[in-house]
């Protein structure tokens, strides 16, 4: 069955490849911090919180959740 799926689907064939580019942005970026878990997020945007007993939803200006 595997085999049969392989040969249906494209994206199975696909091997894992090595990295091209290793360098680390250097812009400045935010820095949250939700429940413990201090997190970078690589842009500088507006945001809206929305938080509820255990759990938080981020809404930035840019579209990106």
């Amino acid at each position: 069955m595997a085999r049969w799926e392989a040969t249906r689907t494209p994206g199975v064939k696909v091997a894992p490849q090595p990295l091209a580019d290793y360098s680390v942005s250097d812009a400045q970026g935010t820095v949250l911090s939700y429940f413990g878990y201090q997190f970078d997020v690589p842009w500088n945007a507006s945001f809206k919180k929305r938080s509820e007993e255990g759990w938080c939803s981020l809404s930035f200006s840019l579209g990106r959740i």
